[in-house]
């Protein structure tokens, strides 16, 4: 049993923080040859946050893609439908608390991040974040408010390295952000941004 009364999983008998350990590094593996030969493609993008911004959110893209598993609104439940925009607002809200204190490297490895989290299920049909189901946006809130009441659970769903991180601590933040202004509003304008191309932030 851990901190939050249960153990998420990303599937039957598959604990949610070795799932998404092995899908960073994996995400690390396949890009990393990938990203070194598209250098001049991805040159404005690294000047923009410091050098190896692509990397780095496409192996924080893999260790996060199912932070949104760990809300208790799955606990019990055999679908975890929504669970790609629930983490993806973590994510993204955690980039904006990035940029406000200054940190453009972060929060542009952040922003890449939540952009590719929010659409790796973007192939299955009404579940494209610029162009969601309203009940996919119904299940999507429904799992952010509960892991904003359970935020103990968030550290379920991170790999090890990143546990008791600098990292852990933003996305909690984040989450405590997300609650603390429970807004629709909020949460109408990270679903917005989510649905755009990041493009490299101004």
């Amino acid at each position: 049993m851990t901190g939050c009364g249960w153990e998420p999983q990303a599937y039957p008998g598959v604990p949610l923080h070795c799932h998404n350990a092995s899908v960073g590094a994996g995400a690390y593996a396949v890009a990393a040859d990938r990203v070194e030969a598209s250098r001049l493609l991805t040159a404005p993008l690294d000047a923009a946050a410091g050098g190896g911004s692509l990397l780095a959110s496409t192996v924080l893209a893999g260790a996060l893609h199912d932070l949104g598993k760990a809300s208790p609104h799955y606990r019990g439940r055999g679908s975890y439908y929504g669970h790609e925009l629930a983490g993806a607002a973590v994510i993204y809200n955690a980039s904006r608390i990035a940029r406000a204190r200054g940190d453009r490297a972060l929060q542009t490895r952040l922003l890449l991040a939540a952009w590719a989290v929010a659409r790796h299920h973007a192939a299955m049909r009404d579940r494209h974040p610029s162009s969601p189901s309203e009940s996919l946006v119904r299940e999507a809130s429904r799992a952010l408010e509960a892991l904003a009441r359970e935020p103990e659970c968030l550290p379920e769903a991170l790999p090890g390295p990143l546990r008791g991180s600098g990292l852990e601590s933003l996305l909690l933040e984040s989450l405590e952000d997300l609650r603390g202004r429970a807004g629709r509003l909020l949460w109408g304008s990270i679903l917005v941004g989510l649905s755009r191309d990041p493009g490299i932030p101004g």
